[in-house]
């Protein structure tokens, strides 16, 4: 195995030139679903992992994969010959370093990249990614809400139908980071940071024209909501660190009545039309959310790499959108509350 720059584990000449080699960098909990998802997936293969720790690289090495302590290490082993160069880097590092590892990549490798969303939220930063000749080629960003399989299926079911683009949508998104500490916390920068782009991913799929028109968060970051107008209506958007379980829905209504509940967590869903439910999905229960999305999310990549949810030119749009809602603050926010859960 590979550790540090060293020799042993690393990828040879002799593999299958039809299978993509991977090095995802970052093995943190995103980083395991990347990993676990890749090294299933029959077109792509694990070429090594970067991480910092020793405890994370000591997992990788007994699971059979070169590991390595940092990019430089990756990019030297590629230059000495001692590993084939990669097809494609993944980038699964906190969200403060997406931007300078995608742009250190495109300049000093000829793979592939993607990064985890968001790519950033200040659309300034953006701008030595987007000046590289062959950034809007290379680049892509996980987006992996918009393919999670009860969006695609409510996608299919209202083009079906003929529904087109709702006029209104709330959505819910919680998360249980509430009890992490200051440092795990910093991680995800601030839930609408975290929740945001996977809130504005999937809400692509269904309109066009999207616009921040207010926006509150608490002061700690740990909780916000979002006004947004689109081409057909608008909308809500909340995010959450205040509770014990994650829980993520979404509510799209049509002017004639028509309705669609997602229940992300569960994946799940209900449509209605004409105060009558008239389609309800299900699935057998033997795969997790994380999985699903990101099987979705890596089957998109390698079928369809130019999907434009996966684009940089995307990205660019939802760092727009992140930054707008800074922008526009609104004048009274909500009253944030809690109950005492000491007395449930």
């Amino acid at each position: 195995m590979v550790d540090e720059g060293t020799d042993d584990g690393a990828r040879s000449d002799g593999d299958a030139a039809s299978v993509a080699a991977v090095v995802l960098v970052g093995l943190g909990v995103i980083g395991q679903v990347h990993l676990r998802i890749i090294a299933e997936h029959s077109a792509l293969d694990v070429a090594g992992v970067v991480d910092p720790s020793p405890a994370a690289r000591a997992r990788v090495r007994s699971a059979g994969h070169a590991a390595y302590d940092n990019v430089d290490s990756v990019i030297r082993a590629v230059d000495d010959g001692r590993l084939t160069a990669p097809d494609l880097y993944v980038v699964a590092t906190p969200t403060s370093t997406h931007v300078h590892l995608a742009e250190r990549l495109l300049r000093t490798t000829t793979a592939d990249v993607l990064s985890e969303k968001p790519l950033t939220d200040d659309p300034a930063s953006l701008e030595a990614l987007v000046s590289h000749p062959d950034a809007g080629r290379r680049l892509r960003v996980v987006n992996h809400f918009a393919f999670s399989p009860e969006v695609e299926w409510a996608v299919q079911l209202v083009r079906d139908r003929g529904w087109g683009a709702p006029s209104s949508v709330m959505s819910v998104f919680n998360d249980p980071y509430v009890v992490k500490t200051d440092g795990e916390r910093a991680t995800y920068v601030s839930s609408w940071t975290d929740s945001g782009p996977n809130q504005l991913g999937l809400l692509a799929r269904f309109v066009t024209g999207c616009a921040v028109e207010g926006h509150a968060a608490a002061a700690d970051g740990s909780r916000s909501a979002t006004r947004v107008a689109f081409d057909t209506g608008s909308g809500v958007l909340t995010s959450n660190w205040h509770t014990g379980d994650s829980s993520k829905q979404t509510s799209l209504r049509w002017t004639d009545g028509a309705e669609l509940w997602l229940d992300h967590t569960s994946m799940t869903a209900v449509a209605v039309e004409d105060r009558t439910p008239v389609a309800h999905l299900g699935h057998d229960g033997t795969v997790d959310r994380k999985s699903a999305h990101y099987r979705a999310m890596y089957r998109t990549l390698v079928d369809d790499p130019t999907h434009p949810l996966l684009s940089l030119g995307f990205a660019r749009e939802s760092a727009r959108l992140l930054r707008q809602a800074h922008e526009r603050r609104s004048p009274a926010s909500p009253s944030w509350e809690s109950w005492p859960a000491a007395r449930a």
